[in-house]
């Protein structure tokens, strides 16, 4: 039997969709992330899964749809500082870790996450 070739085949789509309101379940808790997300919450959760099944290999919906991510102006319009930076990744590492995957995706998926977040950071 074949092993997965991309992320997209180890959980599919339906795992990267709970994931995804898993994630947004944390935002939703804490207020400094919640006012990132001032439009439509559903929306947000929306872009985030179209983004990760395609970012992890599966269909290009995201790209097709709403363009290239474009992810650091999407954020330009916030102060996006360290303090935001580990809330969105402690919402993000709790989502991942309440999937049941192997103890090496969890950790794949964790430094995908974190790696760019740097990148992120700017002041209003």
């Amino acid at each position: 039997m074949n092993s997965p070739q991309t992320i997209y085949e180890i959980p599919g789509q339906d795992q990267i969709d709970q994931h995804t309101s898993d994630f947004y379940r944390k935002v939703n808790l804490k207020p400094n992330l919640r006012s990132l997300y001032p439009d439509n919450p559903v929306k947000a959760q929306v872009r985030l899964a179209l983004f990760l099944n395609q970012a992890s290999g599966g269909l290009q919906t995201y790209l097709e749809q709403l363009g290239h991510p474009r992810l650091r102006m999407s954020c330009f319009k916030w102060e996006v500082n360290t303090q935001i930076i580990a809330l969105w990744l402690e919402a993000m590492f709790a989502a991942v870790n309440k999937q049941s995957l192997e103890s090496v995706l969890k950790a794949t998926l964790s430094r995908y996450f974190t790696n760019p977040t740097t990148y992120l950071i700017r002041h209003a």
